[in-house]
């Protein structure tokens, strides 16, 4: 005789020598009249019962541990993690790194790029002295604005003309409000990603963003000044031009 548990925990083969009393039970039953369940069946089933039972109290205690430890570790993760965001913002609080967002949006929003790159310099950006060389003077006041100067008026046309005052101001303009925008979110995601010194770029990151605006604006990767030094490591480049730059970058 098979019985089968129904909740499908397990399923019990009772040996042939249950199912031919259980036969011969019923056999005689019959014969003097009876239609139910032989005795033995009877046991059978009571047995399988019980044991059902004790296996559905087992599995639910087992549920309902399963389920305590869950909310347990649930709640320790969210605590811990609550903990770690409260630590990081006392470091950005204490480091001025709020502070300095919080000054520099209004700007963003303006796409007052000038206004940005001075009030960035003063929270210590290292890329703010450059960026302000680089607008402050058409052609540059050094010799690396000078290159980013001719390097970017090459790479719009292509070296077939050369742009006019007018022309070249429109460009570093557009180019100014552009490398503003991606370095405020440049700032932001490294902020967000807890990458390195919080509100620090490093050398790659600034490479990088300058690489995907010039992409947007259908230009080649040598438009940026820093292209010159893409053959060097990260840390020669970040000797170059940019010293105090966050020696710690994104993967």
């Amino acid at each position: 005789m098979r019985l089968v548990d129904p909740s499908g925990f397990r399923e019990i083969i009772h040996d042939p020598h249950t199912d031919d009393k259980i036969r011969s039970e019923k056999s005689r039953d019959r014969k003097n009249g009876g239609r139910g369940k032989s005795k033995t069946e009877k046991n059978e089933i009571e047995k399988h019962d019980k044991l059902n039972d004790k296996w559905e109290r087992r599995y639910k205690k087992e549920l309902e541990y399963a389920s305590a430890l869950f909310n347990n570790i649930r709640e320790r993760y969210v605590k811990q993690q609550m903990e770690n965001i409260h630590k990081y913002m006392d470091i950005l609080k204490n480091t001025g790194v709020i502070d300095m967002m919080a000054d520099l949006e209004p700007y963003v929003n303006s796409q007052d790029y000038m206004g940005f790159w001075n009030t960035a310099s003063e929270y210590g950006d290292p890329l703010s002295k450059l960026a302000i060389g680089f607008h402050t003077s058409l052609y540059g006041d050094s010799w690396g604005n000078k290159v980013a100067n001719s390097k970017l008026e090459l790479a719009f046309t292509g070296g077939n003309y050369r742009l006019s005052v007018d022309q070249l101001k429109a460009l570093k303009r557009t180019v100014g409000i552009e490398v503003m925008d991606h370095h405020y979110d440049a700032l932001t995601n490294d902020i967000i990603d807890r990458i390195g010194t919080p509100g620090s770029l490093s050398v790659k990151q600034i490479d990088d963003y300058h690489y995907n605006l010039f992409d947007d604006m259908k230009l080649p990767n040598n438009a940026y000044g820093g292209h010159l030094l893409s053959w060097s490591p990260q840390s020669f480049r970040r000797m170059m031009y940019c010293t105090s730059c966050d020696p710690i970058s994104s993967p």
